[in-house]
Parts: C-alpha cells; structure tokens; sequence
C-alpha cells in the first residue's frame, strides 16, 4: 500500500506544556485537509471488500435471516395506565400507550413512520410519559453525534400528540408534571468553551409561569430560545459536568457535578423549589464518589466510597434537619458487602431496597424489606445465572412497585425479560427475544481466574494479579481438550471509568461462534469488575497496569487453548490496550479490530479546547501541567509508540460524527502504521464512516458493518 506523504517540508511539533514533539501527521487534525485523503483510504477499503463480495454477501444474509424477525417487547404500568415499547434489529422504537379503561393500545410515537424516512440517523436516548398523561417528552440523535434534541409534547384527552417546543443539545432531562415543571442538563453554549459538556442546569416552565420567565411559551412548535428556560445551576469548574434528576418518588431534584473521582450533589424538595428557595449540598462527601443516591421519607441513602476501597451504603436521617457538617454526626453505614463482595448498585422504593453486589463478573441480590438491614433476604435463584449480564429495570418499576423486572442475556443466549415478585417470591418469564436459527443450546459459557505475573506491574502486591477470564464456545466443535489446539479465538477487553465488561449478547458473536470461534472477554484492571480498588489499580499512573493485563491475558489465553490464531477487538477506550498489544506483542495476534480507537492519547489530553480532554485528566493525568503525567502517557499511547516491525491485519474504524474519539486519532494512527509497518503481507485498513461513536442505527447499514468486521476477521485469521 502507498504511504501518505507528508503535507509539509518541514515535520511540525506538537507543544504538551514545555515539551515539543515532532509529529508528521499533525496536519490530519485539520478536517478539510484531512478529508481527500480519508475518501482515499476509504475507497482502497471498499476495494478489499468488492474483491471479497460474494463471502461478504454470505455473511450479510446470515446476519440478516438471524435477525430478520428480532424484536424485543416490554409493557409496564404507569398508575392505572399501560405503557408497551417495541424495537428490534430491523424496528426502530415505538411506543404504545393504553389509559386506563380502554381495550386498544395507540401508538403515539413510531421512529420508522415515513416522516422519518430522510434521517440518515435516528435513535431514542430516552423518554418519559408523566403519571398524569400530561405530557410525554423523548430525546432523540438526529445525527449520531450525541447532540440531543428533547422533545416536549402534550398528551391530548383523543391520545394526540401536541409538540410545544423542541430544546436543542440537552443531555438529560427530569420532569414535574404537577407543576409542569422540566428540569433539563443542557451543553452547547456560547459563553462556555466546552461546547459539548453539560455544565448548566436550566427550568424550563412548560406553561410559562411568570414566576420563572417574563415571556409566556407559545404552544406551537418551536426551536427554544435561551430566554425561555431558566439557568438553576452553573457548573463554574471546566473540568466537572453537570447532571440532573428526581428522586424515585419524585419529592427531590438532584443535581450532581462530577468527574470520574469524585463528584458532590445539591438537592431540593420540589415544593421548596416552586417557592423560590436555594438548593442545599448533601454533606459529608465532598472528596469521594457518590455512585448512586436514594430516598425514602426524609431519609437519604448513599453508595459511596467515603471510608473504604468498597463501597458501602450511608444513612443520613432527616437531611434536611442537619446544620452542622460533620460527617459522624451525619452520616452512618447502614450496608456493607460480604467479604471479598462489592455493592454495584442499589434502589429504594416504597417498602424495600434493592442491592446488587458483584465479584469477578458473578450478581448477588438481596431484598431488604422494611428498610430492617438486619434481616436481608439473597434472591437465590440469581445464583444460577453464572456468565450472564444481569439489568435491573428499575426505569419500568414504580416506586410503590412490589414487582421487579429484569434482564438477563449472555454472550451465547439473546435477551430475557423477568418479573419477580417480593412478596411471594414469583419469578415469571415475561418475554424471551427468539431468533431463527440460533441454537443457544449448543453455547458453553466459563469463568476462569488466570494468575498473572509481571515484573513490570507497578503498586501490584508480589507483582501478581488474578484476572477474571470469561469465554463461550459452541460444544459442537469442541468435544474434548485436543480439539481446542489452533482453535480460532476472539478476545476483548475495556478497562477504564471503572466501567464493567459485561458478558451480555450482541450481535456480533454468532456468527464467529458458528464458525468455531472462541469469544473471549479479559476483566483486566481499570475497569469495574471487581469494585474500586480493581478500578484504581489501572487508572493514572497505574494504567500500565491495565495495558500489562490485556497482553498478559492474550497470551494466557494462547496457551490455555494452544492456538496464535487470534483476533483481537476493542473500542473507544480500549484503543490503549490494543494499541499496545499491537506494538508490544509479536507472532500472538493475527487480527485486530480497533473501533473509534483513543490511541492518540498525548495530542488529545494535551488539547484543552476538545470537549471532553478536562474530564479525561482524573483518568489518565494532564500532561501539559504535570511532567509525570507527561511521561507516563508518552510511554502508553500507542500512536506514539509505533515502531518498525511486522504488524498484523489491522481494520481500523473511526466515524466523521464521533466527538469522544475525534475521526483524525485513527486516521493519524492509520497513517503512522502504514509508514512503520514491515510486513507486505498484511492487510491494513482504514474505514471513517459518518457515524458517532456507537456506530450506525439503520438496520441495513448496521447488518453491513457487522458483517465487514466478521468478513475481516474471518479472511485474515
């Protein structure tokens, strides 16, 4: 392939703080420059996939009769009142509302209705319809760029639907139906530089009080004007964001600022706030991370990390009666984990809370009636469910709510959705997704500890780490231990935010794992899997800690199953980690998939103008401002780290839309290995699309690019 040359003469520096690095690739930041040469190296990978036309069709079919008849289907009840929402592979959303007394369901939003026909993107964030049936309200992304538009419509007595208005870039949204009241967490503005990041919380009078706004909203639908919302909280520190939400019952507004290490909350009862009153801080967290936060009377409940690597739940009893900020007066742990557990998640409701602890990818829950923590009681029929992802649908249950729904998939069986009962312990199958020609039967999924040691390991007790490893295969291929020797094996990993890698299905695996493919998932350091302690240990300095466990868990995993036939894929994030195992590890991968990959880490954290690069120092460190920073991320950003050497087939993918990982971060990396890249033999590709972050939402398109990556590694492995 023809290496790029370079725009300039002269090879330019990038400036981080005091430091001047030479980067030849510089220019592709520059989007206009950048674009001719992006549709050329698009158009040698749509080359690569004409030439395989035929295979890619085979795969495209299979993909699209598995999922031709998916869909999946869930109805709840709000009061007295249904709601039922349906989506699926090739369905877009829709939403069907039944009041009550009547016999039919009328649908009152159909994102695949004609009127949407020319939306190259469309997808619902979320949406809200008020126990009243006043209004329902839904964010939409018209463009895969995660500028939300809210829309703000009226419920008529005939099920109408009437738009008021329509807020541009709101990242999330609460409402009061009592007091028409919408609380909205709003990014883009003029005065602020970081476009993108929701650091204002705005009121927003759906009937225009006075009270709040000197002019009255008109009823007919339009694109907001700053006047007509009101700002309740600006977040004056660059590197925090903004969020906002009710409390179950809907009595408090929260709003929460935070990074990724700590964040503080504000709060007020929404009757104080209708009478013009100030938000109060929730005392006695100020340095830690409040993870989730609940109430019940006058009580607050708060997962936080105050005293402790874990987690424990804190009771604060009568906030609002509190004066003196000292947290033993404050504040007392009601909830710890059992030993070697941590808590994930808990929620209050009317008359129990919920809580979910974890270790090592496995859910435990237990139900605490009555608020008596004395006396929990462990669902244990969730004990079962071993290599599953498990989602609590808290969003579907009420407060008063003595039913739960959940979910429950896994990398070999489509989703399934529950309703238990507290009180009687009924545990009942509501709707199983079904797709033709999937034999879930035939999937074995395992949970493995690889003990890991590496000399390289910083802050790592007796340099050893045991890392959780989960993998599915299909038993058909697979009868005894000698038929795993070269087996094909996909792997993946994350390993930042203290986000968990969860084993839930997506539409990736089947196809790989009827062709015989191990699917792989490597829990390394950095995530959330195992709770904070395994989070810090691969974050800041210690990230190479995170890097290490990814390229100690491939070749584990080679030797476990006595094969180099591997393929490897990540995204956003986990850029880091494939990025490094591509530069560090020779001869063990074969394939690699680095989706919307942050692999330019030391260009991007060092541009403060990008929206997300403040929020980012608390993850990886500020290289312009700290020189240990500065030299622990020159030495694990892979783009800087490329070398002359004999690298794989390598499909990198980025989209045009995507502001968390900008498309010139694969594009230079692209270019780079192109230049440094040995071998004549592998295939390297590049492909920016016009998608965000998370890829393509039509049905077609999104068959397609599944099938391109499938087609990919399944040619090259």
């Amino acid at each position: 392939m023809k290496i790029i040359k370079n725009k300039y003469k002269i090879i330019p520096n990038k400036k981080i703080g005091h430091q001047k690095i030479e980067d030849k690739y510089l220019w592709v930041s520059n989007k206009k420059k950048a674009k001719k040469y992006i549709d050329i190296e698009n158009k040698k990978t749509q080359k690569y996939f004409n030439q395989n036309n035929n295979e890619l069709i085979q795969i495209e079919k299979y993909n699209t009769d598995l999922y031709s008849n998916d869909f999946f289907e869930i109805e709840y009840k709000i009061k007295e009142n249904f709601v039922k929402e349906r989506y699926g592979s090739f369905l877009k959303k829709i939403i069907y509302l039944k009041p009550k007394g009547k016999k039919y369901y009328k649908i009152i939003l159909d994102l695949n209705d004609k009127k949407y026909k020319d939306f190259k993107f469309l997808e619902m964030n979320d949406y809200c319809i008020t126990s009243d049936l006043k209004y329902f309200i839904y964010l939409i992304d018209e463009k895969g760029d995660e500028r939300f538009k809210l829309y703000v419509n009226r419920i008529e007595d005939n099920l109408e639907i009437t738009n008021l208005v329509i807020l541009k870039d709101i990242n999330s949204f609460s409402i009061v139906s009592e007091y028409d009241l919408l609380f909205v967490s709003k990014a883009k503005n003029k005065i602020l530089k970081e476009s993108d990041i929701s650091r204002r919380i705005l009121a927003y009078d759906i009937n225009g009080m006075k009270k709040l706004f000197s002019k009255k909203i008109v009823t007919t639908p339009k694109i907001e004007n700053e006047e007509n919302l009101k700002l309740i909280y600006l977040e004056k520190n660059s590197i925090l964001s903004c969020d906002v939400y009710l409390s179950k019952d809907k009595e408090v507004i929260f709003i929460e600022s935070g990074d990724h290490s700590s964040n503080q909350i504000k709060y007020i009862k929404v009757k104080d706030f209708i009478e013009g009153k100030d938000f109060k801080n929730l005392i006695g967290f100020k340095t830690s991370i409040i993870n989730s936060i609940g109430k019940r009377n006058n009580d607050f409940y708060v997962l936080n990390n105050l005293d402790s690597d874990n987690k424990y739940i804190y009771l604060i009893n009568n906030h609002d009666d509190i004066k003196d900020d000292n947290p033993k007066i404050n504040r007392k742990i009601v909830y710890k984990p059992k030993e070697g557990r941590f808590i994930s998640d808990f929620h209050c409701f009317k008359d129990f809370m919920l809580v979910c602890e974890k270790y090592s990818c496995k859910s435990y829950l237990y139900v605490i009636e009555n608020y008596n923590f004395k006396n929990k009681k462990e669902l244990k029929f969730f004990n079962k469910y071993n290599n599953y992802h498990i989602s609590i649908l808290t969003q579907y249950c009420p407060y008063d709510s003595k039913e739960l729904l959940y979910s429950i998939s896994s990398i070999g069986s489509t989703l399934k959705l529950y309703s238990y009962n507290i009180s009687n312990g009924n545990n009942h199958l509501l709707f199983k997704k079904r797709l033709r020609g999937l034999h879930e039967e035939e999937y074995i999924g395992k949970n493995i500890i690889a003990s890991l040691k590496d000399n390289e390991y910083i802050n790592t007790p007796k340099n050893k780490v045991d890392l959780p490893i989960s993998y599915y295969y299909n038993k058909n291929f697979y009868k005894k231990k000698s038929d795993f020797k070269n087996c094909p094996i996909y792997i993946t990993g994350y390993g930042a935010y203290g986000y968990e890698l969860t084993n839930s299905f997506t539409k990736m695996y089947p196809y790989l794992l009827k062709n015989g493919f191990i699917i792989v998932s490597l829990h390394i350091r950095g995530g959330g899997e195992n709770g904070m302690s395994w989070y810090k240990a691969g974050k800041m300095l210690n990230k190479i800690n995170c890097i290490l466990d990814f390229q100690n868990g491939i070749k584990y995993v080679s030797d476990y199953f006595n094969s180099k036939r591997i393929a490897v894929r990540t995204r956003s994030a986990g850029g880091i980690i494939i990025g490094n195992a591509l530069n560090n590890l020779d001869g063990i991968i074969k394939v690699a998939i680095p989706e919307v990959p942050f692999v330019d880490c030391l260009t991007t954290l060092a541009n403060k103008n990008l929206p997300l690069t403040k929020l980012e120092f608390t993850e990886f460190g500020d290289p312009s401002e700290n020189e240990e920073s500065f030299n622990n991320i020159m030495k694990i950003s892979p783009y800087e780290n490329i070398r002359k050497k004999y690298y794989p087939h390598i499909y990198i993918i980025g989209g045009l839309n995507d502001y968390r990982v900008r498309y010139d971060e694969p594009t230079k990396y692209y270019f780079k290995l192109l230049e440094h890249n040995l071998s004549k033999k592998s295939n390297i590709l590049l492909d920016i699309n016009n998608y965000g972050h998370f890829g393509p939402s039509e049905p077609n398109e999104d068959i397609t690019f599944i099938s391109k990556i499938q087609l990919f590694i399944l040619k090259n492995i």
